[in-house]
C-alpha cells in the first residue's frame, strides 16, 4: 500500500474516532439530564426519538471503535493493534469494548439486545393507559453493558490523540513531510 493511501486511511480513522468521542459526549450529557428519574418512569413521548437515536448511535460507536482492531482485510486499519505500551487499565477497557462488539454482532436477540437498547417496553394493564405500549426510563438507558461511558470516552481519546495520530506522523515522516497537526 502506498504512503498516500496509508495516510488517507489513517486520516479517515482519525476523523471517525473524533465522531465516536462526540457521540459518547452527547450520550453522557443527555443521560446526566435524566439521572434524577427513578427506574420505571415513563419516558416523555416527544423525547423518545432522541433517546432511541442516541442509544443506537452509542451502540454503533462500539462497532466503529473495534473495526480497525479486527483482522478483517477490508478494515481501514488492517494490521492495527492496540499498543503494548498502554497501561493495563487501558488494555482492559479496550478488550471490554472489543468483547462487547463481538457480543453485539453475534447476539442480536434476547436479553443481550435488551441490555443494548437500555429501555424496557411494557404493556400497561391498568389505569388511563391500559392496553397501550409504553417506554420507561431504566437506569442503564443511554449506556453500554459493563462499560463506564466516561472511561470509554477516555479510551477513545487515547486512541484518537495518541495511537492514530502517532501512526499518521510516522507515515508523514516516511513521505518526507513535516505535518502541521
Amino acid at each position: 500500500m502506498d504512503y498516500l493511501t496509508r495516510f488517507h486511511n489513517l486520516a479517515r480513522l482519525h476523523f471517525s474516532f473524533g465522531r465516536i468521542a462526540e457521540t459518547i459526549d452527547g450520550a453522557i450529557h443527555l443521560k446526566s439530564e435524566n439521572e434524577h428519574l427513578p427506574a420505571g418512569t415513563p419516558l416523555p413521548n416527544h423525547l423518545l426519538p432522541t433517546y432511541r437515536l442516541v442509544q443506537s448511535a452509542l451502540v454503533l460507536t462500539v462497532v466503529q471503535y473495534a473495526r480497525p482492531f479486527s483482522n478483517n482485510k477490508n478494515s481501514e486499519g488492517s494490521n492495527f493493534s492496540f499498543p503494548s505500551k498502554a497501561t493495563k487499565s487501558l488494555k482492559s477497557k479496550h478488550q471490554k469494548i472489543i468483547d462487547l462488539r463481538n457480543k453485539a454482532i453475534a447476539h442480536t436477540d434476547g436479553g443481550f439486545q435488551k441490555k443494548l437498547e437500555g429501555i424496557e417496553i411494557r404493556i400497561e394493564n391498568s389505569g388511563p393507559n391500559a392496553n397501550t405500549i409504553g417506554y420507561r426510563w431504566e437506569e442503564n438507558y443511554l449506556s453500554l453493558p459493563e462499560i463506564d461511558l466516561p472511561e470509554y470516552r477516555a479510551l477513545v481519546g487515547y486512541v484518537h490523540d495518541k495511537v492514530i495520530r502517532e501512526k499518521m506522523l510516522g507515515v508523514a515522516s516516511e513521505m518526507g513531510l513535516e505535518p502541521g497537526f
